[in-house]
């Protein structure tokens, strides 16, 4: 699936062009999985030794524990909408750098109904390119801001 969603070339035809498309392509496919909740489709986005770094509290290595996380950090929270956008990407051969803007709307339900939670910041990723796809390897995000309420994400803990 990834590799016709990436850039549209064989390993053959691989340019510049070809491999930022299929990059952003990624995180595009990245931030539609979450919001759908399709987690299974992670799995073609991430290295098997993916590492997040979310701050202290949020540092992971492993594709299943990255997505078991993410799925599990969502999982008490209604439909959310994440966008990516100012797409700084680096390439180097089979390797790749980007640091882009994320920001994420998530709507509460149960007793967070009516609430809701804002965040933005950037994410620093890498990537790799093997087997004719690009995954990435690590993922580094820090926030900007946050706006709304927490009980969102853990309505269990809502007053």
């Amino acid at each position: 699936m990834l590799r016709e969603k990436q850039g549209g070339t064989s390993v053959g035809e691989r340019s510049e062009w070809s491999d930022r498309i299929a990059i952003m392509d990624l995180l595009d496919v990245y931030a539609e999985s979450v919001d759908r909740r399709r987690f299974e489709q992670l799995e073609d986005v991430f290295t098997e030794d993916v590492e997040f770094d979310y701050g202290p509290d949020w540092h992971i290595v492993g594709r299943k524990e990255a997505i078991e996380r993410i799925a599990d950090s969502l999982k008490h929270c209604g439909p959310t909408q994440h966008l990516v956008g100012n797409y700084r990407i680096q390439l180097d051969g089979d390797t790749a750098t980007s640091r882009i803007y994320t920001r994420a709307y998530h709507v509460g339900i149960g007793a967070a109904a009516g609430k809701s939670y804002e965040m933005g910041g950037h994410l620093r990723d890498a990537y790799v390119f093997a087997d004719g796809v690009w995954r990435m390897s690590r993922r580094v995000g820090r926030m900007i801001f946050e706006a709304g309420s927490h009980d969102v994400l853990n309505p269990a803990g809502a007053a």
